[in-house]
């Protein structure tokens, strides 16, 4: 009888290192891309019609922000399709939560939030109690 090897949750069954890059990776572009994309809008962001035609007013932080994000699309298909979604999502949701959340602050000038940041705690709770015992 042969041994039928399980590789759930590894990429090629062996990296766990080239799994945390890929995953920080996937993080930087998706929280880079957001918070460039919002930063560029607060700047000059327009979309409107002028003589009948669109017209888009965006500049360069949206589009780097645009193309992070894009970038992050990609890896989250390939992600996806690598790993268990219910192992993967609360990890991906915890790291970019986070990422977020204080870039925002820092980056944004967001105002600092109690709740948010006790959400921001609750939500990596509930992830790492996902994901206890894989």
């Amino acid at each position: 009888m042969k041994k039928k090897i399980i590789k759930n949750n590894k990429i090629g069954g062996k990296n766990k290192m080239g799994q945390w890059i890929l995953l920080m990776f996937y993080v930087i572009c998706t929280v880079g891309g957001l918070i460039l994309f919002k930063y560029g809008a607060n700047q000059n962001f327009a979309v409107g019609f002028v003589n009948k035609s669109l017209n888009i007013n965006i500049n360069i932080f949206s589009i780097i922000g645009l193309v992070l994000y894009l970038c992050s699309f990609v890896l989250y298909m390939f992600v996806l399709s690598k790993y268990d979604i219910t192992y993967i999502m609360p990890i991906i949701s915890v790291f970019t939560t986070i990422g977020i959340y204080f870039l925002a602050i820092i980056v944004l000038n967001e105002a600092f939030s109690w709740y948010r940041f006790i959400g921001t705690v609750v939500i990596l709770g509930g992830a790492m109690l996902v994901n206890m015992g894989k």
